[in-house]
């Protein structure tokens, strides 16, 4: 028993520590391209936040791991969303940042796309799905953290239709209405953000009480998806299944919010490398034999292993 709790304690604090070592070799490289010193605290603070949440996940009880980890979801996805994006005025929708990126232009919204949405995934998956989204936040808070039934099967194509018409949309108002990133800091641009959040509340609430599943938002109707499974699917964090240590009674599929087969990667050997994977480590707290953990490695996964919905 105490030879358990040393390596839960050794590889809980290991982890923690590379976490925020990563943030502040991001914080600091970010620093140095901009100059701006905002960002060396940001990323710094976040990443404390997202070690200390990861970290202290493993020692309270079970009851309270989920606490833990709303909170460090609901202060950084607040902080981004209530004082960066609202008070700073940065749209971080992704129309926001499309415009951003076809005007070469390096914003605070593209930043947070490149770190959390694009080359973050390559080391932390989709983790911010988990630990950070102010859409999720919300949608984590109703009744349905568990979806019974397995997904719909071709639903989830709605949410690449969503992207491809968002980026639609932007390339009209550039190329067709000529707006450039100076539209970013007028009223409109903020409207823009403004009613888009509202929308994205609507629709996530209303497929969570109609589908009973708090992360149908995910599931059918986010396009950043679309961006993050690129670079999640070579993430070098993911969890693994002890094949020594697992029953296969199948209590981590019931907990994961996302409908991954975790099992059947446990049989094949191999890490979940399901780019659905979001690391909120339900799988890992709900295992009774202290089978699944995140680890770092070097691997990659192309079809994914999905609980759909049976007919």
């Amino acid at each position: 028993m105490f030879n358990e709790k040393r390596e839960l304690i050794f590889s809980t604090v290991k982890l923690s520590t590379i976490l925020f070592i990563i943030f502040c070799g991001i914080a600091v490289l970010i620093w140095k391209i901009t100059g701006n010193r905002f960002y060396l605290s940001n990323f710094i603070g976040i990443g404390l936040i997202i070690a200390i949440g990861w970290g202290a996940n493993n020692f309270v009880s079970k009851r309270n791991k989920e606490i833990v980890r709303l909170g460090s979801q609901i202060f950084i996805g607040s902080y981004i969303f209530l004082y960066i994006g609202i008070l700073g005025r940065v749209n971080f929708q992704l129309e926001g940042f499309f415009i951003c990126f076809i005007e070469g232009f390096f914003s605070g919204a593209a930043l947070q796309y490149l770190v959390s949405k694009i080359f973050g995934p390559i080391i932390f998956a989709r983790a911010y799905c988990g630990w950070s989204c102010w859409t999720a936040m919300i949608l984590d808070f109703l009744p349905y953290r568990i979806c019974r039934n397995g997904r719909i099967k071709w639903f989830g194509a709605v949410r690449y239709v969503h992207f491809f018409i968002s980026l639609g949309i932007v390339l009209i108002a550039v190329y067709v209405f000529q707006i450039n990133r100076t539209f970013d800091t007028t009223s409109r641009m903020f409207r823009w953000f403004i009613i888009g959040n509202v929308v994205y509340y609507v629709v996530g609430i209303s497929l969570a009480i109609i589908l009973k599943d708090n992360r149908a938002f995910c599931k059918y109707f986010c396009p950043i998806p679309f961006i993050m499974k690129i670079t999640s699917r070579f993430s070098l964090l993911k969890i693994k299944i002890d094949n020594k240590k697992c029953s296969e009674c199948g209590v981590c599929e019931k907990e994961c919010p996302m409908n991954v087969k975790i099992i059947d990667y446990k049989k094949e050997n191999k890490r979940v490398l399901s780019t659905e994977c979001i690391l909120c480590f339900k799988c890992v707290h709900g295992c009774k034999m202290n089978a699944a953990s995140a680890t770092f490695g070097l691997d990659c996964g192309i079809r994914e292993k999905i609980n759909f919905k049976s007919n």
